[in-house]
Order: C-alpha cells, then structure tokens, then sequence
C-alpha cells in the first residue's frame, strides 16, 4: 500500500516544476514521470509502483485548489513566510528609500505619515486645450486681433469709428474692412478724403449747435 505524502515533501520536485507553474505544465511532467515509472514497465524495480502512487497523489494535491492552497500555506509555515503588512511595507521601502522618513504609528485613524505635512489638492484648473475644430484663416485672425488688442483701447476707436462712418464694427478687422471696401484710405481718392472731411465738419457744426 503506497504511503501517504505530507505536505513537507518537495512535491514541485517530484515533477521538477516551480511552485507557479501552472495545471496544464504539472498534468504534462506527470505524464512523462508516470510513464517512466509504471509498474507494467519496471516489473523489475520495485520502487517503481511507489513512485508511480506518488506521483499519482501528488497530481492530485496540486491540481485540486484546496489542497494546493494549504500545501501553499505549510511552504510558507515551515519557511516562516508571513504575509506582508503595512509596517513590513515601510520597512521595504526604507530599504529602497533610505533617505525617506519612516511613519509614526499613532492611534487608529491617527497614524501621522512621512506624506502628512503636505497639502492635497482638490481643485485643479483644466488645462487650457487648442481649438480642434478647424477654423478659417479670417476667424483666426480675428481671434489674433481680440486677444492682443486691448479693450479699453478699441472701445473709444469703436464708438468714434462708427459715428463718423455710420456703420457697426464688431472688432478692428471690420473696422479695416470697412475702410478697404471704400478707400477710404487711399490719399489719391479726393472723393472719398472730401466725403470724410464733410462728415467730420458735419459733426462738429451740429456740436456747435448744440451748446450755443
């Protein structure tokens, strides 16, 4: 009658595996184990029938999750491996770290970390993201124009623009659209300069007017 295996032997060896090899590598060792040994092949040996209802056991210690859990458990017993803990974590990391200052254990909710001086944040302000629809060449220089013009300058420049020219302008660049489309800019354009100088003189007689 074969003898029951304990946890203490190297089952792992029997197969010549590691202790993380998988189902499918320990049921394809024992296979080329027990077909080694067999009984019908060693009629000679004797401690072929041995093995071979070792290797028959062992098969079914490792390939069942229970029992494969606590021959796990008995490795790490006999070994003195423990789980690791949150002080057994300070300390890897003091080993890693020397330079890092190891925690003060307080009482429970109240330990006090290397980390506990610093201030978390909780608000942060979005990253500012570049437009990714695809704007036309005129919106981008409309937008160049509002961002780098200041406000309180084109306000005046607005207000005059359009009461001299009768027109609305939503920024600068209808503003030298305008001007453009008229020439109103162009010095050779007697027209256009006497039509401006009529309106300026316009204003200023009806301002006139107005305080005496």
């Amino acid at each position: 009658m074969a003898k029951k295996l304990k946890f203490d032997k190297d089952l792992y060896g029997l197969f010549d595996v590691t202790i993380d090899a998988s189902e499918n590598e320990i049921r394809k060792a024992y296979r080329k184990k027990a077909l080694a040994c067999h009984p019908d092949k060693n009629p000679d040996n004797p401690k072929a029938a041995e093995l071979f209802h070792e290797l028959s056991q062992a098969l079914e210690i490792l390939c069942t999750e229970s029992t494969r859990a606590a021959l796990i458990k008995a490795y790490c017993e006999r070994l003195n491996i423990k789980p690791l803990s949150t002080a057994d974590f300070g300390k890897v990391m003091k080993q890693v770290f020397p330079e890092i200052r190891p925690r003060r254990l307080g009482t429970r909710g109240h330990s006090r970390y290397c980390y506990a001086a610093m201030r978390k944040t909780t608000k942060l302000s979005p990253p500012t993201l570049p437009t990714l629809g695809k704007a036309s060449l005129a919106e981008e220089t409309d937008e160049i124009y509002n961002q780098s013009l200041d406000e309180d300058c084109w306000k005046p420049i607005k207000i005059w623009a359009e009461g001299q020219l009768n027109s609305t302008f939503k920024n600068i660049r209808d503003l030298s659209t305008h001007i453009q489309k008229h020439q109103l800019n162009t010095p050779a354009s007697n027209s256009s300069r006497h039509l401006l100088q009529k309106k300026l003189l316009q204003k200023e007689t009806k301002e006139k007017k107005k305080y005496t």
